[in-house]
Formats: structure tokens, sequence, C-alpha cells
């Protein structure tokens, strides 16, 4: 009875997945916001990421390789990086957020370079005042 439930609700998972990244095409198509604007309408300085910027499989790598960055700054021994955000676009990871040091956003840097499949690293830490 268990495995046929855990087969049941592993299977609603796997569906509800599938229809959201369905679906992102149409929400981008769209413009899903509260005016109603349109890429068009948005001001010209200002770049527009949208999920079809990417593919299906760039977005799951970019996911991937966010969460590696985040558990390798986490597993360092000589820095804490709670104040660290990582993000990731096509392979390129931004880092942002604070720390103490020069040496800790350095290293912050050197960290989510050496994670496998990272193209480029866009370290835009702040030191604490």
């Amino acid at each position: 009875m268990k495995d046929t439930t855990a087969k049941k609700l592993e299977s609603v998972k796997v569906f509800g997945v599938i229809a959201f990244l369905s679906a992102l095409p149409f929400v981008a198509a769209t413009g899903c916001n509260k005016d109603n604007q349109t890429a068009s309408s948005v001001d010209t300085n200002t770049v527009v990421v949208t999920p079809t910027d990417r593919t299906v499989g760039e977005a799951v790598d970019d996911t991937t390789l966010t969460a590696n960055v985040k558990k390798a700054l986490s597993n360092n021994t000589e820095y804490k990086f709670s104040d660290v955000k990582v993000a990731t676009m096509k392979g390129t990871v931004q880092l942002s957020g604070f720390v103490d040091t020069a040496a800790q956003k350095s290293a912050a840097g050197d960290i989510a370079k050496a994670v496998p499949n990272v193209k480029e690293v866009v370290n835009n830490i702040t030191l604490k005042q």
C-alpha cells in the first residue's frame, strides 16, 4: 500500500514540475505583470531577463550550479558566507551580499570559480562597513 501511494505522489510531483515548466513560455509571452506592460514598453536602459532568454535545460543547469556554489560556500571552513547570495544565468554565477573582509570576498569568488561548469563569476559582494 505504501509503495503505491509513494508512486502516485511521485507521479503528481513530476506532473506538477512538467506543468510548471510548460507554462513558463506562455507566461513570458503574455507579459505577466501588474501594469500589463510588454517588453517594448519598458525603459530601454533596463535589461529585462525573461524565462525565454534561456532554455529549460539551461534553467535547470543554472539551478544546479546555484545549488552547487551555495554548497561549496557553506562547506568552507575558513569563512562563513551567510550574507552572500548566489544567482546564475547561462552558467555565469553572480555573487552579491555582504562580507567582513576583502579576503573573504576574494575567497567567495575563488570558491565559486572552482565549481565545475561555472563559466564566469561576477563578484558583486560588498564589504561591511
